[in-house]
Formats: C-alpha cells, structure tokens, sequence
C-alpha cells in the first residue's frame, strides 16, 4: 500500500500589536457645475471640502483620550496652487481652528 501523508494546517499566529487603523475613504464631490465662472478653481475647492470632512471625522474619532487634557489642536487646511517655473507658488489658507483635546471648536482665527 502507498505511505499515507498527512497535511496540517499551519497555527494561527496571534500578536499583541492593536490593529492597524486605516482613515475611512474620502467622499468625491457629488456634483462639480461645469457653467462655473472658474471650473478650473471649483475642483480644488469641492475636493478640499472632502476632505475637511475626512478631517472632522478623524479629530472627532482620534483626539478623545488621544489628546491629553488642556491641550488645543491646531486645525489648518487650504488649496497649495501650483504655479509655473519662475513664478512662486500660492497657498489658500482655507481653515485656521483651535480645538479642544476633545475636538470640539475653540475659536476660528479664519479673517473672513
């Protein structure tokens, strides 16, 4: 008779490293109008919107307990515009928050 093999199925292997937490996907602008007087600056502008909201939801999931107590979180998030060789290129200050250890808002430094 032919030797009889047997197969095993491997451990599994537990590790005591927490999981990896990966942010959520950012949400694409729904509707981008294409008879704007500038569609070239509404994209930059809708795709940023997206993620300000990326942002709140991590500083809303990760500051609680991550953030010791008394401290601020400094929020700032804009538009880098890229320009042509020789020309210095620009950053649109969008947002400009203080927030509490917590996330919740402090005070907008934003001059509107």
């Amino acid at each position: 008779t032919p030797p009889h093999h047997h197969t095993t199925t491997p451990p599994h292997h537990h590790t005591t490293t927490p999981p990896h937490h990966t942010p959520p996907p950012l949400p694409l602008p729904r509707t981008i109008s294409v008879g704007a007087p500038n569609p070239d600056a509404q994209l930059p502008r809708a795709l940023f919107s997206a993620q300000r909201k990326a942002m709140e939801k991590i500083i809303t999931a990760a500051a609680p307990g991550n953030v010791p107590d008394g401290n601020l979180i400094a929020v700032v998030g804009g538009i880098q515009i890229n320009t042509p060789d020789g020309v210095s290129d620009y950053f649109l200050p969008i947002v400009f928050e203080l927030r509490t250890c917590d996330g919740a808002l402090v005070k907008d430094l934003m001059v509107r």
